[in-house]
């Protein structure tokens, strides 16, 4: 025997010892973690093979009549009348000077641009034939590059010529995206005496741009829709500062007329005919429109955005969280992935947050039959408070639906 044979010997025991007790140790682990819930201040993420038995039947959760409900079917189907959202394969075709921009884009794969050098007219138009009879007012959004170099821009709704037309001057615009929402009776007739035109009769849409002299100003339009009934969609929600129309709109969605919720400065709003709500079921459908991520906000206070955020992510992303917001800031109390699964703006997904007294459960669906039971968290420091919906992040949108609460 040689007498290096001892020391294999020694160090091959010393490596089983190892093995030994990282095993039980990794026992150990695994037994606190599945014996225990999680609470509030876990930042552990879970992946969907990790909870995908912990599945329940959407209907299961549903079949109770619910205190209150808000869907789609309050709206008309010809509440919204697209015009433009600029994309390709559209019926028209934006004429004169436009330039078609896929870099700058709110909605979609392009935006229209729109550029005036010093101080040289710039047009953009299409024509068609357009029955505006019935419209309330003119939304759309508009990019801003440098406002400094803003002399004048107008819209007009016209005859083929634009010989007779109805027309609207902008001002008190803002460098980034801004919702634009014009009423009717804002816009000015220059009509002939001996003319018989009207807004049955529109025929041309056109965007005049004006940059002042050694200036370059640039504007890019998006989602131009005119919509056909009053705001009375907003009447239902509270946001900071009341501005209700910079954060809500109507949008034609997978064939219904739905509530899209864009961050232009503004992030959440709750449900304003709610008291405050202490244990409750609240589920909403959301189907994200953009990167942003969005979801809905619960225990919330509005004013000041103290609550609790279940989240989904943005087009093409795979996460969900949970998350806080108190005077110390941002918590995250739990994350996780979808797996394989991704967001996509033509699928809807359902949150549902279940809130008793400091316990709450977060559910989600994917395919709006079947619930994943994502997490439950015990958490005391906001016992009650608003219910309602945010997108979080900046010049993000979501579309919202099928909204649900019960008392418990």
């Amino acid at each position: 025997m040689s007498s290096s044979e001892p020391a294999k010997k020694k160090s091959g025991k010393l490596l089983i010892g190892v093995g030994v007790i990282f095993l039980l140790a990794v026992g150990a682990g695994l037994f606190f973690f599945f014996s225990s819930s999680p609470v509030g201040g876990n930042k552990e993420k879970q992946t969907m093979s990790s909870i995908a038995d912990r599945i329940v039947s959407v209907e299961a959760l549903t079949k109770d009549n619910s205190n209150f409900s808000l869907d789609s079917s309050i709206y008309p189907p010809n509440a919204v009348q697209p015009i433009s959202y600029f994309e390709e394969g559209e019926n028209q075709k934006w004429q004169g000077q436009a330039l078609y921009d896929t870099n700058v884009v709110f909605e979609g794969e392009r935006s229209l641009g729109l550029v005036s050098v010093d101080r040289n007219e710039a047009l953009a138009y299409f024509k068609k034939d357009i029955d505006l009879s019935q419209m309330n007012y003119v939304a759309f959004m508009m990019h801003i590059s440098d406002f400094s170099a803003f002399e004048s821009m107008e819209l007009a709704f016209g005859d083929v010529e634009l010989q007779n037309y109805y027309a609207y001057s902008f001002s008190n615009l803002q460098n980034g995206w801004n919702f634009v929402k014009i009423p009717r009776d804002q816009f000015v007739p220059f009509i002939a005496s001996d003319a018989s035109f009207d807004w049955t009769k529109i025929q041309r849409t056109q965007f005049t741009l004006l940059s002042r002299f050694d200036s370059v100003f640039t504007v890019r339009l998006d989602r131009l829709n005119v919509v056909n009934m009053p705001d009375e969609f907003g009447k239902d929600w509270k946001v900071p500062g009341g501005d209700k129309e910079q954060f809500f709109n109507l949008y034609l969605h997978n064939g219904k007329m739905r509530l899209s919720a864009r961050n232009t400065g503004l992030n959440r709003a709750i449900l304003g005919n709610l008291k405050n709500e202490n244990d409750f079921v609240y589920s909403a459908t959301v189907s994200p429109q953009s990167a942003s991520r969005s979801g809905l906000f619960v225990r919330g206070n509005y004013t000041n955005g103290y609550g609790y955020y279940f989240l989904v992510g943005g087009v093409g992303d795979n996460q969900w969280q949970i998350l806080k917001f108190n005077p110390a800031g941002w918590d995250t109390l739990a994350s996780g992935t979808l797996g394989n699964n991704t967001i996509q703006d033509d699928k809807d997904y359902i949150v549902r947050v279940e809130a008793k007294g400091p316990q709450m459960r977060f559910l989600l669906s994917l395919n709006g039959t079947e619930y994943i039971d994502i997490q439950e968290i015990k958490d005391s420091e906001f016992r009650s408070g608003g219910l309602g919906i945010t997108v979080i992040d900046g010049n993000g949108w979501t579309v919202f639906d099928d909204f649900f609460v019960k008392e418990l």
